[in-house]
Order: structure tokens, then sequence, then C-alpha cells
């Protein structure tokens, strides 16, 4: 018999209490990994993260399927071939398109590139949170960043790179790892970790193998959730330390969007990459509901711990509602992401915001259009996969849940 959680006041569990039950759960699931077929093996995560996100005691997050519905019918799809490039620039290979696609050389830049997709987020000497970024991103801080260090041939792994090994990484890497205002990138031993995996003498035939697990031939490529699993165990410090998989789903996702811009094709049937951002997006636009002492968290910009119960139940509701979106709409997983990156892009998110936040005053809810602020380098703060259910019909709950639409 398990111990009951202990919630401190804004719905925290107690991680000492409840190690023990989180660490069988992870057993379980990995002892049984290589009895399920993909499809099998997602619908067991996608059962936890519905437990985790809309079965708990203390729950936070719900989904409006009447709005989910709606969204099923204007989601819109861009041409994979011209209207979602910014992946290939994440990547040195791609940088002449012309030339023809090394499959692996890809994975390789963008695994190195996705594997340092975090950290943004971080806590400055005032107590607040801070961002890097360039533009308003992010991701844009970090890629030119990356794009520098292969000039300087300072990637490992890559063509002409100084770095022959793990032992190089600190001396060569470590001082180039300063932002544009002179300040050390966040979580910069994190990202020296990252790299002294992908300088290991074994990181390309881990790449190579995950690469051909999905390739059907020269020009398709089928990536499932054994994928993501298979990536999160191949490089554990890299893509296997977030129990969601945020950055192992996203790998996956962006090579897709890259080589299908350069006339191949790769679908993706894994899970969506659980970051602030995605949560964000699926409850301003009315699909995830938020309680109203989480709304007034984000509102009120409080750093939230990546353990937290509420961080935790929105990134799992949103791997849920975003399987639900690709099931209803025909879209594999890589395009649920991509229609939304175009509705950001192109404007048409929103009207879709914009009814959200009126369908909601209605009702008398609030909806913010602020992001959680969660300092977080790979969302690795709980070790292994999510919290246990305290509620008794939780398997049924789970069985229900699956089944509602």
């Amino acid at each position: 018999m398990t111990s009951p959680i202990i919630t401190n006041q804004v719905g925290r569990p107690n991680i000492s209490q409840i190690t023990s039950d989180i660490l069988l759960q992870r057993r379980n699931l990995d002892r049984f990994k290589q009895e399920l077929d993909p499809s099998q093996l997602k619908t067991s995560f996608l059962e936890l993260c519905v437990q985790n996100a809309f079965s708990h005691a203390n729950n936070h997050v719900s989904i409006n399927f009447d709005r989910l519905i709606d969204v099923v019918g204007k989601l819109e799809l861009p041409d994979p071939k011209t209207g979602f490039d910014f992946a290939p620039n994440m990547t040195s290979e791609a940088a002449d398109r012309t030339k023809p696609m090394d499959p692996e050389r890809v994975m390789f830049d963008l695994a190195m590139n996705v594997a340092n997709q975090g950290g943004f987020i971080y806590v400055g000497e005032d107590g607040k949170a801070r961002k890097w970024e360039i533009k308003g991103s992010g991701a844009r801080a970090f890629n030119d960043l990356f794009h520098a260090l292969y000039a300087k041939g300072l990637l490992p792994g890559l063509p002409n790179s100084k770095i022959t090994g793990p032992q190089d990484v600190d001396k060569l890497i470590g001082p180039e790892l300063i932002q544009a205002n002179g300040e050390a990138a966040p979580f910069k031993n994190d990202r020296l970790a990252v790299f002294k995996e992908f300088a290991s003498l074994d990181a390309w035939s881990k790449i190579a193998s995950i690469v051909d697990y999905a390739r059907q031939d020269e020009n398709n490529f089928a990536f499932d959730f054994k994928s993501v699993r298979d990536i999160a165990s191949a490089f554990p410090v890299s893509f296997g330390q977030d129990p969601l998989y945020k950055k192992a789903a996203l790998l996956p996702i962006l090579f897709a969007n890259n080589a299908n811009t350069r006339e191949k094709n790769v679908t993706v049937s894994g899970i969506v990459a659980a970051d602030y951002r995605l949560p964000q997006t699926l409850h301003s636009i009315g699909v995830l509901d938020f309680s109203p002492e989480l709304v007034d968290r984000i509102e009120n910009e409080e750093i939230m711990s990546p353990d937290d119960l509420m961080v935790v139940q929105m990134r799992a509701a949103s791997i849920y509602a975003c399987d639900l979106l690709s099931k209803y709409t025909g879209m594999q997983i890589n395009e649920v992401d991509a229609a939304f990156w175009k509705a950001m892009k192109d404007g048409s998110l929103q009207p879709l915001q914009e009814e959200a936040v009126l369908e909601a005053q209605r009702q008398g809810r609030k909806i913010t259009l602020k992001q959680m602020l969660v300092p977080t380098f790979s969302f690795a703060k709980i070790p292994p996969i999510f919290y246990p259910t305290v509620a008794a019909a939780a398997a049924a709950a789970t069985k229900a849940m699956l089944n509602i639409v």
C-alpha cells in the first residue's frame, strides 16, 4: 500500500513520500516496453498522462472537448515543402539546401541543437524570471550561438571539429557559452554535459540506429513513440531526464519539418513536445481550461518548479489534447505542431484566442495569455515518471477519458 500524497498550499506533492511509487511506475513501464509494439507503448504512456493530468485529487487542468472539436475544423496545415522551413536553419548541414540531404548528418546536427533547446528562462540576481532571447526568441538565441560554434570548429562530431572527445569540451566550448550581454549562458554546465555526450565515440552510431529504425526507403521515414523512447535511452543526459520526453519528442518533429522541405516524406506518430509554450497556446484558444488558482499564478508571473503538480498537469494535458487533435484532424503529430506554428506566424491563431476569451467571460472564467515561468533546462527535477494518482477509481477514469470523444 502506498502512502497518501501530502500537498502544500500550491498543490506540490511531497516528493520524498512518493519517490518509491514513481520509481515503481517507471520500472513497470520499462519491464514491458520490449513486449509492447509502439502503439501499445504510446497508449500506456497516454494513460499515465491522463491519470496525472485529470484524475489527480488536486486537479487544475481540464480539456474543453467542445472547444477541441471546434479547433479541429479550423487548424490548417501548411505546405510541408514551402510553408514550414525554420527547422533547416537549426542545422549547419542545411545551410546549402541545394545539396542532397544527408539524413544522419541532419539528425546529428538537430539532436545536438534540440538537446540545448531549453533553459532560456532563468532566475536573475534579483530573484525574478529572466529570459535568454534574441528578438523575443530563446531558440534564436541558442541557434545563433550554435552556428557561431560551428564556424569556429567547436561542435563535437562534425567535420573539422577541434573537439576530439569529451575531455575537450570544458576548455574549448565553455568560454564560448555567453549571452550577447556578456553574461554566461543560463544552465551552462548542463549544456556542457550535452556537448560531452555528443563528443563520445558512439554518438554517431546511436544517431544512425535511430535513423535506421525510421527509414522505410531512401526517401521515406516513419518515427513512432518507440523512436522517442529510443532517443531518450540512447542519450540519457541530453534526452532522457524529462519524464514527459519534451526534447526526445521534438527531435523527430524537427527532423520531419527539415526533411519534408527537401523532397523527403517523413511522418511522426509519437507525441508532441510539451514545453511552456504549448500549454499556453492550447489554453489561449480554450482547449485547455485552467483552475483560477493556476491562472492567478501564471498571471502573477510566479516562478514555478518543473516538479510542480500544476506544471506536470499542464504538460501532460497538452500531450493528450494534441494526440486527440491528431486523431480527429487526420494530421500526424508533426503536422499538428506545424499547424500551430503556422497559426502563430500568419495571425490565424488570434481569432481562436478572441473566441476563447469571450466564451470564458460569458462563463465567468478567465484565460491568461501569459506563459508559465519554469526555469529549467530539461524538466528533470522529478526523477522518473509522473505522480501516482490518489483517486481510487483512477484506472476506470483513465479508460473512460481515453474513449470520451
